[in-house]
């Protein structure tokens, strides 16, 4: 006989148990089905959305009603998902921005577990634009046919996108020799030839002149090259195989272009020419870049140069560096030579050089301030010494012809300035002054400004900038030193104060809103600059610009 006491915790425990059983049925069975977010597809395209579940246990069927907006996607039809190869699915297309699909297990055993899509809702994308993927009813059964319950339902959503405009190029390509073999015309987005082309097409087999086209070119940049396969193992020779390069290579193509014009000659191969430039020249006490040029690097993937006999009177060594035609990856070395001369060593650890010329190396001296002008001297190679292999292991070098240079010491480059006392002079300098110092420079000297977004006194002069300098009496002086290399003037946003290296003009440039000059002194005064208006060498300007642009730069 159980006690008042015992009953009640009698009852109590068996309370607990049944609300436990209940909660372990209740939470026997959950599942998601989702449909994916932030899908897309091309306008006049096809795509394939899935209906996804992430707990397939017992499920032998599902019904779902899913919404979108038709001005986005038209409903085709339904297929079957990775988890239902071999079920009955069939969808209702027949109202717009609606589908509704069915599948069953025609075996009515049920999916056993795992996680998958239970089916794909097929599509054209109509418009541009983004719809979102609704479940608007959604039911799931078991091999029973009753429904599962603990399933929630995720919606999804689509993008339309406007399909990319592809272009085109056309062109002819020109071989005159002898040799056989199936000709090609390659596209690389690089110019390292080694790696796999973005498009190829097979355009003849002998000597002749034969027309091409190359479609469906995304946007970017490429360098385009025509090549024979002379020997016929599929690939490219350079000691055997005719071969050549588009000379506008590399060619930037925007969305839809059709360039013409993509001529390209086929040579035979021969022997690189490989020099130093005979008209090398400096004046005394400046830095000369003498460069080891090549006039084809097509897949040399290393280099050896012995550079010596070049009078130490004239020239005085200062170091290596790389060429134009090396890229990031290439290793570069340089030792000095006892015997005179220096060693120079290039290696490309993962690409070959591209079909360019250019520089492999360039080698600086400085010219010895005793050096008199028109003095000059031999720089030359130790053919012995002096070589390129497609890399560091191969047995075979690449033929090549090495060709000497020659430096010759000219007077240094010079300009004269006029400066006018009784107000301030807006001035330039169309050369790097060899003196840098205005204290040095400019004698009677009472201030000088430059401006770098704000006044700022001058502490060094350079090309290319404009002062603003204030003396004490009528002064003229004279700076010496080099041309700079580039006539390019860099603007910024906002004022800019610079002047041109040459006589020249205001150029045309959208970003450019205003240019003025200044008169000189006494009378002094702002005049504005029209475009096509003059721009003097020797003179300052303000340039306002919108945006950072370049002016003055060699065509």
């Amino acid at each position: 006989m159980i006690s008042k006491k015992g009953g009640i915790m009698l009852k109590k425990y068996i309370g607990l148990t049944i609300a436990v059983l209940a909660a372990s049925f209740c939470m026997a069975f959950s599942a998601t089905v989702t449909i994916p977010q932030n899908l897309s597809g091309l306008v006049d395209g096809t795509v394939d959305i899935p209906v996804n579940i992430d707990n397939a246990t017992g499920v032998a069927g599902f019904q779902f009603k899913i919404t979108f907006n038709k001005d986005i996607l038209k409903a085709t039809g339904t297929g079957q998902g990775s988890l239902t190869g071999n079920w009955l699915i069939a969808a209702n297309v027949q109202q717009e921005g609606t589908i509704s699909v069915a599948g069953y297990d025609p075996n009515l055993i049920g999916l056993q577990q795992g996680s998958g899509s239970l089916c794909v809702l097929r599509f054209k994308v109509v418009a541009t634009g983004q719809t979102s993927l609704n479940f608007q009813q959604g039911k799931l059964v078991d091999s029973n046919g009753k429904e599962i319950k603990g399933v929630s339902y995720t919606n999804g959503s689509f993008t339309g996108q406007t399909p990319p405009q592809y272009a085109s190029i056309t062109g002819q390509v020109v071989y005159e020799g002898m040799k056989t073999g199936k000709i090609y015309v390659v596209m690389f987005s690089t110019p390292d030839i080694s790696g796999e082309p973005v498009k190829v097409v097979e355009i003849g087999t002998k000597g002749g002149t034969y027309s091409y086209q190359i479609l469906d070119i995304a946007a970017g940049q490429y360098y385009i090259y025509a090549w024979m396969d002379a020997d016929n193992n599929g690939k490219y020779d350079l000691f055997n195989d005719p071969a050549g390069a588009y000379s506008g290579n590399p060619i930037t193509i925007a969305a839809g272009d059709e360039k013409t014009g993509i001529n390209i000659t086929v040579s035979d191969p021969v022997g690189r020419k490989i020099y130093i430039p005979s008209d090398a020249q400096a004046a005394a006490g400046q830095e000369v870049i003498i460069p080891i040029n090549i006039d084809n690097a097509l897949e040399v993937g290393y280099f050896e140069s012995k550079v010596w006999n070049w009078d130490n009177n004239i020239l005085e060594f200062q170091r290596c560096e790389k060429g134009n035609l090396l890229f990031d990856d290439w290793g570069f070395t340089y030792e000095t030579l006892n015997t005179g001369g220096v060693r120079i060593i290039g290696i490309g650890t993962k690409s070959f050089l591209p079909f360019e010329s250019g520089s492999l190396a360039n080698i600086i001296f400085k010219v010895r301030g005793t050096a008199s002008v028109g003095s000059s001297t031999n720089i030359e190679f130790d053919t012995n010494n002096s070589f390129i292999k497609e890399d560091i292991s191969s047995t075979e070098v690449i033929p090549a012809d090495f060709t000497n240079g020659k430096f010759t010491v000219v007077s240094a480059p010079s300009f004269t300035v006029q400066l006018k006392a009784g107000g301030w002079n807006l001035i330039s300098f169309p050369v790097e002054p060899s003196i840098t110092s205005p204290k040095e420079l400019i004698p009677n000297l009472v201030s000088i400004w430059e401006w770098n977004g704000s006044y700022v006194e001058t502490t060094a002069l350079q090309a290319k900038k404009g002062y603003w300098i204030l003396v004490s009496q009528d002064t003229e002086i004279t700076v010496t030193g080099t041309t700079p290399s580039d006539t390019t003037v860099h603007l910024i946003p906002g004022w800019n104060l610079v002047g041109p290296i040459e006589d020249t003009t205001r150029p045309v440039n959208e970003n450019i809103i205003s240019v003025y000059g200044w008169g000189a002194p006494p009378a002094g005064g702002y005049s504005p600059v029209e475009v096509g208006g003059s721009c003097n060498r020797g003179k300052g300007y303000w340039f306002l610009a919108t945006q950072a642009t370049d002016i003055w730069s060699a065509p």
